[in-house]
């Protein structure tokens, strides 16, 4: 027998964790207990609070628990007392429980306290299931415990105070709160997906994740992505990824089709792709409307007169332009003439509103650049405030999930459902990602790729999905780290050191060991009595993970040590040789500025690696050691956090590329491109170029040790 209790219901079933000790403590059975953190216990059409579980038989609810106990143990729950004699105690008690009626619960608490005036039990003269009913009722109504606790009630709270401190009843307590701080722990832990979507039905959610078709997509947007996603399937609804593209100024088609393939590997499915242009006609013929009804209007205000005007709450002069005029303007525009190129369309919304995201905004601006998707169709386009809650409502979007940073303009959102007499869509904010030294402007990325300052979008310095893939963030490790930062709005400055961690715990168990040594200074150690020929060994690329298989490893009488372990290296000390054995150091040669040019070492193979203070890594030094090179990067900024009247272009980090050459072990020859390593004792490292008959460059995989870089250290 299994006795499942659910922490979320009310009222909770303190009764049933009493029953399943006190059988636990008789001796005559053990009932397993388990908690839950939800209200529906594996049954959708049964609200409960406990379950039963009687040979792989289970029941739902507290009197058919009840029922249960009674048969499985009769005796223990009755004594030597009659069914019957406890059945109105159990049935008060499944009242009074989950009473909120202070009325009913004071004349119910009246009558136990009125049986208990000459008893210690309610009945007979040992427990029954009748004080355990009662007890767990008693825990499970605040009001009624908190009236007990008074003393208003004087042989119910002696009563009460007893059976506290009975063995089966404190061990139910402790078990029950030691459960309950576990799940506030576990939640505590971990993001908060329970936000309550306003009007939510299961099965017609529908969200949108609206990427700009302008620049490649960074992990602000997979976050979005991920969330819209996220919550399209909670509901069991529909994701629409739909491409905002009505500025040619920015767009083409290399950056929308790669957004598809960055969506696609962070394991994002849309149920449909769509494009903002498809709409262009319907969008300019709502545009006729707003106009119509005087909601817009034409204007040709001089862009730098127009934004101290908005910014002043000073009214356009064109504000209340004759709508004939203004809907001739519009479609001159739509001809892209002369007198259309000078003029926009703005929404009368109000030119002195304390939100200045509503001070007339421009709705439709002229364009004649050729759209990569329409070409010249069209010479006029509608700015995204105007056409996303068009195509929202069209598309039958119910939440549109958005960062904080449009806040400001959400109200501009429904006013334009309102002015065009559009089907609602609810607006629900999150928080976008930040992390220090980083810039996730799509303006200044462009900047800096446009000024060659970077190598291109998947420059791993770049907070693009491309570049932290590049860099070595495994698609896994991206979704975990952005689903656990949650749809909260509270808005933070997050560090690298946790997004990379996240990472490492994915890859450190599959990534294969191999080993390297810095070209600079590089020593060679002669082995006295180390192997007269060459001759090789296989060893597990992973200790851990037999599955990775193995490498060859070689070995021979000359080796190649960094100078760094050599210049720590005494004269006839005891050291170990990794994966090898220990050896003795016999002779130490230097040149005039103290380096150490050569070394004598006497192998040691009996000797105890666990008695060593110094581990050194080695190199067979044969032809077949391959020159790598290892770069790290720095942060492209060099403040934590840019302010508004900050210039980007201050701040950037002077250096931000650092090479190493080393020589590795032969057996990253067979490595590929975007393959993940760890290089003994130099951190993870993934493979950009793959040998190529000279050499092999790997990049830096930070391992959230470092706190200022993605992986230097400081």
């Amino acid at each position: 027998m299994s006795l499942t209790v659910a922490l979320k219901a009310k009222p909770i079933a303190y009764s049933a964790i009493a029953f399943a000790e006190f059988v636990n403590a008789s001796g005559l059975g053990h009932i397993a207990t388990k908690f839950e953190d939800v209200s529906l216990i594996d049954n959708a059409d049964m609200a409960s609070n406990v379950a039963i579980d009687l040979n792989d038989n289970k029941s739902y609810g507290s009197e058919n628990v009840v029922k249960s106990f009674l048969e499985k143990y009769p005796d223990l729950f009755l004594g030597k007392n009659e069914e019957s004699s406890v059945q109105p105690w159990i049935e008060l008690a499944t009242a009074l429980a989950p009473s909120h009626n202070f009325v009913e619960v004071s004349n119910l608490l009246a009558q136990l306290d009125d049986h208990l005036i000459m008893r210690t039990l309610f009945v007979g003269y040992s427990l029954t299931i009748a004080d355990m009913a009662v007890w767990g009722a008693l825990k499970a109504n605040n009001m009624a415990a908190g009236a007990v606790r008074t003393g208003q009630f004087h042989n119910l709270a002696r009563w009460y105070r007893f059976m506290d401190t009975q063995k089966p009843f404190a061990v139910a307590l402790e078990n029950f709160t030691k459960s309950v701080n576990a799940s506030k722990k576990q939640k505590s832990s971990g993001p908060n997906y329970e936000i309550g979507l306003p009007d939510a039905v299961d099965g017609k959610v529908v969200t949108r994740f609206p990427p700009e078709p302008s620049g490649y997509l960074h992990i602000g947007h997979a976050k979005a992505a991920l969330l819209n996603d996220y919550f399209a399937k909670k509901y069991h609804g529909k994701l629409i990824v739909r491409f905002d593209d009505t500025n040619p100024s920015k767009e083409n088609a290399e950056f929308q089709d790669s957004i598809l393939e960055d969506i696609a590997l962070l394991g994002v499915k849309p149920n449909v792709v769509t494009y903002t242009s498809d709409y262009m006609d319907k969008i300019h013929d709502l545009c006729i409307e707003m106009i119509k009804s005087g909601q817009a209007y034409a204007d040709d205000t001089e862009v730098e007169q127009m934004r101290a005007e908005r910014n002043e709450g000073i009214p356009s002069r064109y504000r209340e332009r004759p709508i004939e005029e203004s809907l001739a303007i519009f479609a001159e525009m739509n001809k892209g003439s002369d007198l259309g190129l000078k003029n926009c369309i703005r929404a009368k919304i109000s030119y002195e509103n304390p939100n200045k995201a509503l001070r007339d905004p421009v709705i439709y601006r002229c364009n004649l650049l050729p759209h990569h998707r329409t070409g010249t169709k069209y010479k006029a386009y509608p700015t995204y405030d105007f056409a996303c809650p068009i195509v929202d409502s069209i598309e039958g979007v119910t939440h549109a999930l958005r960062t904080t940073e449009y806040r400001d303009r959400n109200p501009m959102y429904q006013w334009m459902l309102k002015a065009m007499n559009l089907r609602k869509v609810h607006v629900w904010e999150f928080s976008r990602m930040n992390f220090v030294r980083t810039l996730l402007s799509k303006r200044k990325l462009t900047a800096l790729v446009d000024h060659g300052l970077v190598w291109g979008w998947d420059d791993p310095r770049f907070p693009t999905v491309r570049g932290v893939r590049r860099r070595g963030m495994t698609i896994e490790a991206l979704q975990q780290y952005i689903i656990s930062q949650g749809p909260s709005k509270n808005i933070l400055t997050l560090d690298w050191t946790s997004f990379w961690a996240t990472n490492k715990k994915i890859i450190d168990p599959n990534a294969p060991r191999h080993t390297a040594v810095a070209e600079e200074g590089l020593v060679k150690a002669t082995l006295t009595n180390g192997p007269e020929a060459l001759y090789t060994k296989d060893r597990l690329k992973h200790k851990k993970n037999p599955n990775l298989g193995s490498r060859n490893v070689v070995y021979s009488r000359d080796i190649l040590i960094e100078q760094a372990d050599a210049s720590a290296l005494n004269k006839d000390e005891e050291v170990t040789l990794m994966d090898w054995g220990n050896a003795y150091v016999r002779e130490i040669s230097h040149d005039t500025s103290g380096k150490v040019t050569a070394l004598k070492l006497e192998l040691h193979l009996e000797g105890d690696f666990k008695k060593t203070e110094k581990k050194v890594t080695w190199l067979a030094d044969t032809q077949d050691k391959v020159l790598a090179d290892l770069v790290d990067f720095d942060y492209l900024i060099t403040k934590d956090k840019l302010e508004e009247e900050d210039d980007y272009k201050n701040f950037l980090t002077p250096k931000t590329e650092f090479h190493a050459s080393v020589y590795a072990d032969n057996a990253v020859k067979d490595l590929k491109k975007g393959d993940i390593v760890q290089i003994e004792r130099k951190g993870y490292f993934i493979v950009d170029t793959p040998f190529d008959g000279t050499g092999i460059t790997f990049f830096n995989i930070p391992d959230g040790k470092t706190v200022n870089r993605y992986g230097t250290k400081n």
